[in-house]
C-alpha cells in the first residue's frame, strides 16, 4: 500500500475549498438561466402596460373599458406568472458540478473523481499508484474553475423579439412621461367614472 501524498492532499483541499464557494454561484447561474425564460412574458405584459400608463392612455377610454383593462392586464400576468413557474425546480449540486466543469471547459469530470472515495482492487499498489495519478491529473485539472454569467438563451425562447419592442416602447413613453410619470401610473391604476 502506498502512503498518501501529502501535496496531493493539499491540492484536492484546495480545489474543494474553491468548489465549495463557486457551486452557489453555479447553482444561482442554472436558477436564473431558468427563470428569466420563464418570468419574461409578465415582464413583457408589466412592460406594456407601463407604457401604456406612461402614454396616458388609460384615462382616454370610458370607465368600463379602463376597469376591463385592468382587470384584464392583472388576470393575463397572473396566469403566465402561475404558468411560468409550475414546475420549475431548483438546480442541484450535481447540476452546478457539471456547469462548473462546463464553464471551466474540463474534460472527463474531474470533479467526480475529487469527490470519489476510491477504487475496487484499492490495496494492491498498481492500482493505487493509478488511482493516485488519476487524482492529481483531476485536481491539477480542476485548478482553474470558474463559473460562467448565466445565459438564459433568450433569443431560443422569444425569436420574434417581442422583448425589444416592449423596450423600445417602453424608452418612448418614459421620453413621453418623464416629468408626470407617477401621476399618469396613478390614473392608469384608478379608473375615474366621469358619467
Amino acid at each position: 500500500m502506498t502512503a498518501p501524498d501529502p501535496g496531493l492532499e493539499h491540492l484536492e483541499r484546495r480545489v474543494r475549498r474553491h468548489l465549495s464557494r463557486l457551486i452557489p454561484f453555479a447553482r444561482a447561474a442554472l436558477l436564473w438561466e431558468r427563470l428569466w425564460p420563464r418570468l419574461w412574458p409578465v415582464a413583457g405584459i408589466m412592460g406594456v402596460f407601463t407604457a401604456l400608463a406612461l402614454l396616458d392612455f388609460f384615462p382616454l377610454l370610458p370607465f368600463w373599458l379602463h376597469s376591463l383593462g385592468l382587470l384584464g392586464f392583472a388576470t393575463i400576468a397572473g396566469w403566465a406568472l402561475v404558468s411560468g413557474l409550475r414546475g420549475l425546480r431548483a438546480p442541484t449540486e450535481n447540476q452546478a458540478r457539471a456547469r462548473i466543469e462546463r464553464d471551466s471547459q474540463l474534460r472527463h469530470r474531474p470533479l467526480t473523481v475529487l469527490g470519489g472515495e476510491g477504487v475496487v482492487g484499492a490495496g494492491k499498489n498498481t492500482t493505487e499508484a493509478l488511482w493516485h495519478e488519476h487524482r492529481r491529473r483531476a485536481a491539477v485539472a480542476s485548478e482553474g474553475l470558474r463559473v460562467s454569467p448565466p445565459s438564459p438563451g433568450m433569443a431560443r425562447h422569444d425569436p420574434y423579439g417581442l422583448r425589444a419592442m416592449v423596450l423600445l416602447l417602453l424608452v418612448i413613453a418614459g421620453a413621453a412621461g418623464i416629468g408626470d410619470a407617477g401621476v399618469r401610473m396613478a390614473r392608469a391604476l384608478v379608473p375615474v367614472n366621469s358619467g
